[in-house]
C-alpha cells in the first residue's frame, strides 16, 4: 500500500529553499513547502549500503522536477531525502527491536517526497540522485534526446552535401532537366548541301523521233497553187 500511495500520480517532491542560506530546510508542511515535481513511477527495490557497512534494499522512484519554473529544482540532485506520510493511513504498534524500541509500521500512505537539503534523513542513503539508463529516463528526457540526436544528424548531413543534407535536397526537390535536342528534318538538310551540276556527258543523247509522211503532205498541201498564163 505504501508503494502504491504514491504511485497515484498526485504525490509531490516538495521542499522549502531559503534563499538567504542557499539551502534547504527540513520538513515545514504545507504552509512554507512548494511542489518541485511530482513522483512519476515506482522502479523497484535495489540494494544499497549504508554507513553502517550494512547492504539493504530499498524503493527506488522515478521523480519529474520542475527545473524550468523553479531555478532551484536543478539543485534536488544530491540532496537528502525524507518520506511524509498521511497521518490518518498510519497503523502499527511500537516493538522491542534488540534493546531499542521502535514504532513497527504495518500500514501507510506516502503524501509527498520531501527535499531536506543536508539535514539527517531516516536512512541515511536516503537521497535525489540521476542514474542512467532507459529504465530511469522520463518521457520527457527521451524526447529530448531524440531532438538532440536528430539535431546531430542533420548537421553532419549538412557538413557532408555529397552524402546527402541540404545540397542533396535541393538537387532532389529541382532536378536538372536536359533540353531536348531538335531533330533536323531532311529538307533542311538538303538545303544546306551545295547544289550539284548534271553530268551530262554521262547521258546518252536522246534520239529525235522521225517525222511521220503526213506532216510532209500538209506542207504540200499547204502550198499556194500555181496560176495559169492568162491569154491574151
Amino acid at each position: 500500500m505504501l508503494i502504491a500511495s504514491a504511485t497515484r500520480g498526485d504525490t509531490p517532491v516538495v521542499g522549502f529553499f531559503d534563499p538567504e542560506s542557499k539551502s534547504w530546510a527540513s520538513h515545514t508542511g504545507p504552509t512554507l513547502a512548494n511542489g518541485y515535481g511530482y513522483v512519476e513511477s515506482f522502479e523497484g527495490w535495489e540494494p544499497f549500503t549504508d554507513t553502517d557497512g550494512q547492504t539493504r534494499e530499498y524503493a527506488v522512484f522515478s521523480v519529474v522536477l520542475f527545473t524550468r519554473y523553479f531555478n532551484e529544482a536543478n539543485f534536488v540532485v544530491g540532496q537528502n531525502q525524507s518520506m511524509e506520510l498521511d497521518i490518518n493511513s498510519i497503523e502499527g504498534d511500537w516493538a522491542m527491536i534488540g534493546d531499542t524500541e521502535y514504532f513497527v509500521y504495518t500500514k501507510a500512505e506516502i503524501m509527498g517526497l520531501c527535499i531536506i537539503g543536508e539535514h539527517e534523513p531516516c536512512f541515511s542513503v536516503s537521497s535525489f540522485f540521476a542514474k542512467q539508463g532507459e529504465a530511469y529516463n522520463t518521457q520527457y528526457e527521451k524526447f529530448s534526446s531524440l531532438l538532440a540526436d536528430l539535431k546531430a544528424q542533420v548537421e553532419e548531413s549538412e557538413k557532408q552535401p555529397n552524402e546527402g543534407g541540404e545540397h542533396q535536397m535541393e538537387k532532389i526537390l529541382n532536378p536538372e532537366v536536359n533540353e531536348p535536342t531538335p531533330v533536323q528534318e531532311p529538307e533542311a538538310e538538303l538545303a544546306n548541301q551545295e547544289p550539284v551540276a548534271p553530268d551530262f556527258a554521262a547521258e546518252e543523247p536522246a534520239a529525235e523521233p522521225e517525222q511521220e509522211p503526213e506532216a510532209e503532205v500538209e506542207a504540200e498541201a499547204d502550198a499556194e497553187p500555181e496560176q495559169e498564163p492568162e491569154g491574151e
